[in-house]
């Protein structure tokens, strides 16, 4: 696959799930075959929940900001520079920290065949 760079601003706005909560599909898998990035951003106070398929995982990297990650009812601090693994079938929920809004980026990628183990 040839190089591709997309700036976020230039690809099409989807439909928010939550107020005060935006995302941008900036490659879907249509393009790379396997892969999807996506920009979020989560307004102060705003929380956005999303379940991973079971054929699927994610991989979130904040970019700047920060937030709460909430998984298996464990609360995981996000900030600036900090990413996070989402397993296959999992269910998390974000929630954006006030004063500023968070801007995270999120990888989904086909589940690896082999079992990866938390530490």
């Amino acid at each position: 696959m040839a190089g591709l760079v997309v700036n976020e601003r230039e690809a099409p706005e989807t439909a928010a799930a939550v107020e005060g909560t935006s995302a941008r599909v900036t490659i879907g898998a249509d393009v790379s075959g396997h892969l999807e990035q996506a920009v979020v951003r989560l307004e102060a106070r705003a929380s956005a929940e999303r379940s991973v398929s079971d054929s699927r995982e994610e991989i979130l990297y904040v970019a700047q900001g920060d937030g709460p990650l909430e998984s298996d009812g464990t609360m995981h601090a996000l900030s600036g520079d900090v990413g996070a693994y989402v397993t296959a079938g999992e269910t998390y929920r974000l929630r954006g920290r006030p004063p500023g809004r968070a801007c995270m980026r999120g990888r989904e990628c086909p589940r690896s065949p082999r079992s990866i183990r938390r530490r």
